[in-house]
């Protein structure tokens, strides 16, 4: 076969976050099992080619897309582009990997049974007030836009059981039409017993020695307002003066929001802002942290739970949507919009070291249920079973 793959997404948004995850991941692993197939990778023609790891025996050759200078051009462009590329290079498919997340058109006209699109999750559809806002609200038209295309492709991926059934409830996708995929933790996520190490890194950013951790974005949905107020009732309730560490990169507009909550709540001292951590040092973190806390409302599948998991930090994650699939019963799943029940679980953890390493132990065997091997050969599955149609 002669295969497209979209790369874009990983020119234009960072590869360190779940969505660069996926495709590094996923492609790497193609390319080690792959020794049949020729891929056409779809490139902006103004970005340099993302890093990716690939067997020296995959074969594949660039397609330059130029970029447009917004997302609505980028759409309107790729309406005209796409079906061209197809017949150019006599494709049998292509795998637009996060058309949705970052507005990038997947209409191949009367090649659409040609298509495959990997839908990471729904968000928008179940918190678009929350997402749509300020300047971002022009983009609403242009995601549900897209959402209408989705039932033109020849098959969907998507990343969990939940994501799945959010595409029968609301876009009303047949089954048939939709894969699953579970993503999963890289190698690199590991229980770390170099204390050596593990000081050098608690010192490189300013760690205290014992710490509750979030790792992620700040958008809304991701409930971290109610994380800090359970902070606040760890302390006045179970008498827990533990410090919160929240991670992720701080360009986001919401962060000035948080930061102005913590304040009116007491907690500046309290809380660390280590900033964006590089995959070569998360792990380490991951391991100096006493309690990993993922309080989303809303997550297609969540990967730093899965990877604290792997590290055998007890994690606590939210009762919604994808999580608890993910989690399984190796996890705290507690219902995080209500502060006490998000205070106490954290309190369970932080002061039982019985029930701590229960959920070590338990957690590194969960993690070892998801494989990035897996996920490249149910994908090549769904390469080979569309080609058949």
């Amino acid at each position: 076969m002669r295969i497209g793959f979209d790369l874009r997404p990983l020119q234009l948004s960072p590869g360190v976050m779940g969505i660069g995850v996926y495709i590094k991941n996923l492609i790497a692993n193609i390319s080690s099992i792959d020794k049949e197939n020729q891929y056409f990778f779809l490139v902006l023609k103004d970005r340099e080619f993302p890093e990716v790891n690939l067997s020296p025996e995959f074969q594949y050759e660039l397609i330059e897309i130029p970029s447009a200078s917004n997302p609505y051009l980028n759409v309107i462009k790729d309406k005209f582009t796409l079906g061209s590329i197809v017949s150019k290079y006599s494709l049998d498919l292509i795998h637009f990997t996060s058309p949705l997340e970052l507005k990038l058109n997947f209409d191949l006209g009367k090649y659409n049974n040609r298509s495959v699109l990997t839908i990471h999750d729904l968000t928008p559809l179940f918190y678009g007030d929350l997402i749509f806002r300020k300047k971002r609200r022009l983009l609403k038209p242009l995601f549900h836009i897209l959402l209408r295309n989705i039932k033109k492709a020849g098959h969907l991926i998507s990343v969990s059981d939940n994501t799945k059934k959010d595409l029968i409830e609301r876009l009303k996708i047949p089954p048939e039409k939709i894969t699953v995929t579970h993503l999963a933790a890289d190698d690199c996520f590991r229980a770390i017993d170099d204390e050596y190490y593990l000081d050098e890194i608690k010192s490189k950013y300013n760690l205290p020695d014992k710490f509750v951790m979030y790792l992620g974005g700040f958008s809304l949905h991701k409930n971290l307002n109610s994380l800090i107020e359970a902070m606040v009732l760890l302390q006045v309730e179970y008498r827990l003066d533990t410090p919160l560490v929240i991670a992720g990169t701080k360009d986001s507009f919401h962060l000035p929001e948080l930061e102005k909550r913590i304040s009116e709540l007491g907690l500046t001292d309290r809380v660390y802002f280590p900033g964006f951590i590089p995959t070569v040092d998360l792990p380490a973190v991951y391991n100096l942290a006493s309690v990993f806390v993922f309080p989303s409302m809303y997550e297609g599948f969540g990967l730093p739970p899965l990877e604290a998991m792997k590290c055998g930090t007890p994690t606590i994650v939210s009762n919604t949507s994808s999580l608890p699939e993910i989690a399984g019963s190796s996890a705290i799943v507690c219902n995080s919009r209500d502060i006490e029940s998000l205070a106490e679980s954290m309190h369970r953890i932080l002061s039982s070291v019985e029930i701590a390493d229960d959920l070590k132990k338990k957690g590194i065997l969960r993690a070892m249920d998801f494989s990035w091997e897996k996920c490249a050969r149910e994908t090549l599955d769904v390469y080979k079973n569309l080609s058949c149609q």
